[in-house]
């Protein structure tokens, strides 16, 4: 009979501990701080008025816009929304679709304005080990600026956009901070002028580098196991 390890027997024990710990009461969860990749849907549209009118955009590339949220979100499991965090959009790069060529980035004289907040609820049950979901209601102030606008150029301006959309992440069995926090759909509309941009995103970037890390460790061990076979 092949004799057990010390690693081996260390990493049952490890093992056998978190599956028989209890999970941790869900007084509130916390979604932590991090970055959204953006990605723009339609309907997304800027009312420039006068003859060029209502014009539709969408992301020049699969992530056009990111925003960071600056703090840990504290949510409660009540129904009931949580305290703002604060938000920071930092890229922002959009094309029109009719007429094309008009480009819409973030303006680099107020890269430090465009600023907003954001708050959650969980809307689905609260069971660790589980995906859990919600609400969010955020604002972002955007300062842009629109370049080959016809008949027009340059066009600066400043929009206070207010959103509400959903989220989705994982509940982890022994903590209550969640991991692989994603935006599923979040619509942020503006009135004068008539705006709107509507965004979704996928699993923060943090998640992909530990997805990565766990497939090469994976892959090494399988490696190493048919070496030694």
């Amino acid at each position: 009979m092949r004799p057990i390890s010390h690693t081996g027997l260390l990493a049952c024990t490890v093992a056998l501990a978190i599956g028989f710990a209890p999970a941790i009461t869900h007084a509130d969860i916390t979604i932590p701080a991090g970055t959204d990749l953006l990605h723009t849907l339609q309907p997304t549209f800027f009312d420039f008025g006068g003859s060029l009118g209502v014009v539709p955009f969408m992301g020049t590339t699969f992530f056009d816009t990111t925003v960071q949220r600056l703090q840990d979100a504290v949510v409660p499991t009540d129904g009931t929304f949580g305290s703002n965090i604060d938000t920071k959009i930092t890229d922002l790069s959009l094309v029109s679709i009719t007429p094309p060529g008009i480009m819409v980035t973030l303006d680099p004289a107020h890269l430090n304005d465009d600023t907003g907040t954001m708050q959650f609820s969980v809307t689905t049950p609260v069971v660790p080990g589980t995906e859990i979901g919600g609400d969010i209601l955020d604002t972002l102030n955007v300062w842009f600026i629109a370049t080959n606008v016809p008949g027009v150029g340059t066009v600066t301006g400043h929009e206070v956009f207010t959103s509400a959309g959903t989220w989705t992440a994982f509940l982890p069995a022994n903590s209550n901070e969640v991991i692989n926090f994603h935006i599923i759909l979040d619509t942020h509309v503006a009135p004068n002028p008539a705006a709107s941009h509507t965004v979704s995103s996928i699993p923060e970037p943090s998640s992909w580098i530990l997805c990565s890390l766990g497939g090469i460790v994976t892959s090494l061990y399988g490696l190493c196991r048919r070496r030694r076979a």
